[in-house]
């Protein structure tokens, strides 16, 4: 999926915790880890779908450029974008 121009992985809890509601109008936005250098959603979406399923919520992850390709503020500004 895209939030305006920035490439996100939408990732859904697909079994609701017992005592949640499940709204699924709450949603988290992600940013994955690796100092702004390295990953993607894709490489970190066992870590986005715990937190999905841990809180019955959908998790957007966002595909930040990283400081390889681009340098700083470019990660920011996608993070901002997004």
């Amino acid at each position: 999926m895209k939030l305006g121009q920035i490439e996100c992985l939408r990732v859904t809890p697909n079994v609701l915790q017992e005592g949640t509601s499940g709204d699924q109008n709450v949603c988290t936005l992600y940013f994955f880890g690796g100092a702004s250098t390295v990953g993607s959603p894709r490489a970190n979406e066992d870590d986005a779908r715990r937190l999905a399923m841990s809180c019955a919520a959908t998790v957007i992850s966002v595909r930040y450029i990283t400081a390889i390709n681009e340098p700083y503020p470019a990660a920011m500004d996608d993070a901002e974008a997004a």
